[in-house]
Order: structure tokens, then sequence, then C-alpha cells
């Protein structure tokens, strides 16, 4: 998924090495196949396993490892106003942040070029993961986030420059890119905070893609992680803990002959940095690729912040139930939210463009 970094991930490597049969493959946080240590940092931190395949799968969702399902027509509320809108004809740096992650490794870069907004990220290192971002200055939705509260923006391109530098899964593949939608208390992405306002801790929704070569697209709804959840959620790499396990070349964990994937796991469930109540893949060879690019992508809360939503031009592609995320803390969203967009990916250059993004509440 969204490649962070974890440091805690060599930890997990080394004690898991110790396992009894823990075979001649590296653990890489909660996913299982040969990168470097310097891979490791940036590793994938959610979504590599979720093999949700043979179909694409709409309006699954669940709550307490329950399964509940959405209806597929289902719509967003008629009383959304507009609340905040940027077509980008110049960036605005009294509205935006850039996150530009700068350093040795990486080079970043938010403007604005021809009506559209460009995110530009370049890396040379191998197995390197170029990152860049841009948050809103100001929080905006209901206070409290209550009501319907919700963001789209016009996902308009990918492209790619120079070599392919990222990592390579043997299952799934090379990692050309990701990109995430977030509703949070602080800017940045979940796994990238930036400061929460005083006293108050870190909360984030967030809407994921990572496209990968052999896989497809992958798509998770994630929030934080918030006190009671590790009580309450099981962890995708401590399943099972006390049962022995091999790694298939595909990189996939087996207990008692049957893989451990995020499809035979209840959800919702708990992969560092974030609780994940809902996924979704397009596999690859049916333009999964293409899914999120052209189009009109919407991240919304309703029933005050207890129910999260993604839309695709408009219609609800995924839905999931976050009972309490918001409610549970009332100075978390008092003043109500940042959104942040964040893009990575795997090549020397890469470029994202934006469009007419958006910001509801409801009335």
């Amino acid at each position: 998924m969204m490649r962070i970094i974890m440091f805690s991930a060599i930890k997990e490597e080394e004690r898991m090495a110790s396992r009894p049969g823990y075979e001649e493959t590296r653990k890489i946080g909660d996913y299982d196949f040969v990168m470097s240590r310097r891979g490791i940092l940036r590793r994938l931190t959610y979504g590599v396993g979720c093999a949700l395949t043979g179909g694409l799968l709409l309006g699954d969702c669940s709550a307490a490892g329950k399964a509940m399902s959405f209806p597929h027509d289902w719509m967003l509320p008629k009383d959304l106003k507009v609340q905040f809108f940027d077509k980008f004809n110049s960036f605005d740096t009294k509205r935006w942040t850039p996150l530009l992650y700068n350093s040795k490794d990486n080079r970043a870069s938010v403007d604005v070029e021809n009506g559209r907004l460009v995110l530009r990220a370049s890396t040379s290192v191998p197995e390197g993961n170029a990152e860049v971002g841009l948050s809103t200055r100001d929080r905006w939705f209901n206070p409290g986030l209550t009501g319907c509260n919700g963001v789209e923006v016009h996902a308009v391109s990918c492209k790619h420059e120079g070599k392919y530098v990222g990592g390579t899964h043997p299952g799934f593949g090379d990692y050309p890119m990701g990109w995430t939608l977030t509703i949070g208390n602080y800017e940045g992405p979940v796994g990238r905070e930036g400061k929460a306002p005083a006293g108050i801790r870190g909360r984030a929704i967030q809407l994921i893609f990572d496209w990968w070569t052999k896989y497809g697209l992958n798509n998770s709804i994630c929030r934080s992680i918030v006190p009671g959840d590790r009580e309450k959620y099981p962890e995708f790499r401590d399943w099972s803990p006390n049962q022995p396990f091999s790694v298939k070349r595909d990189g996939h964990r087996v207990i008692d002959g049957k893989d451990v994937t995020f499809d035979n796991m209840p959800k919702p469930l708990i992969d560092p940095p974030c609780v994940i109540p809902s996924c979704k893949l397009w596999p690859a060879g049916v333009g999964s690729h293409q899914v999120v690019t052209g189009r009109r992508v919407g991240l919304f809360l309703t029933d005050d912040g207890n129910k999260a939503h993604w839309t695709l031009d408009g219609k609800v592609i995924k839905s999931a139930l976050i009972p309490g995320f918001a409610s549970s803390d009332h100075e978390a969203f008092r003043d109500g939210a940042y959104v942040t967009i964040y893009f990575n990916g795997g090549y020397q250059t890469n470029v994202w463009k934006y469009d007419d993004i958006k910001i509801y509440t409801s009335a």
C-alpha cells in the first residue's frame, strides 16, 4: 500500500526470523517477500495482501467483524452544499500547504500548469519511493463532522518518466504508484501525520489506491487507530501468532494450508498505522490502472461521521461503518478537518495532475 517509513518493521523482521516454519524469506512488516532493508523502511504499509480476487466486489463492508451491506444504489444526501472549491487557475498558498518531504532521496514540487494542479516527485534511489502532497491550510466541514461531509477531486492523469526504481513483489509485480485522499484533524495522510491541534490525538479517515502491475488496483478505506481498537480487532501481522507458517513464492503467508490474506480475515482489521474496515480490487488486465484517472473521486462521511463512503463519478462504490470515530472524541474535529491529497511513485519521476476540488457539507 502507501509506502511510508516504518522502523518497527525491522524489529518485526528480526523477531519473525526466529520462529519455527520461517523459510528463507525476509519478513517485511505484514507481508513476506524478499527486499532490501531500505525497502523495509519504505515498505508498503497496507494493501499488499488484500487479495479480493475473482471479481469486482461492490457494497461489502463490516463492523466488529460482522458482514454488512449497503445498497449499490445508495445515494448521498441531496442537501449537500459546496463549502470550498478550487479550479486551480493558480496555486494559492493561502489556501494550500505543499507537503514536499524533500531530502537527498526525494525531490518534490507542487504547482499549477494549464489549469491543473501538478504534483511531481522524483528519486534515483534503488527501491526508492518518491512522494509529494498538499493539504488545505484551514479546517473545513461541519464542526464535529456532524451531518454529511465530503470531498471530491478530479484525478486527471498519472504519468512516469525515467526508469522504474521501486521495489518488486514476486506475486504482485512492480508498484508504479499510489495515492490517497484524506480527511483528518492534521495536515498529511495516515502514517505521515502533521501536527494535530494542541492536546488532541490525531485522527483521520482515508481513501487509498495502490496500483500493482500484476495484482491490479487495490483500494482501501482506512482510518487512524484509536483507543480500544487493539482490544477489539485482529492485527494482520499477528493473526494466529502461535502457529508455525510458511511463505509462498507469491509472498503470501500460509497457515494450515490456507493463504493468509485480508480476504479471509474478519474486518475491521488492524494493519498499522491504520484500521481497515473495507477494501476492493480491480484485477490487473481489465484497465485497472485507468479506474481512477480521468474520473471524479470522492470521500464522504455520513451519519455524524459514523459511516464512510467513496465515490467514483458521483456513484458510491464502497462503504464502511466507523462508529464513534468522530463522536468518541468531541475535541478531535471540533473545528472541522483538513483535506490532504498525497501521491507516491516508483519511477525516477512521477507526475499526478488533479483539478476541480470541492468540499461539501450538509445544511
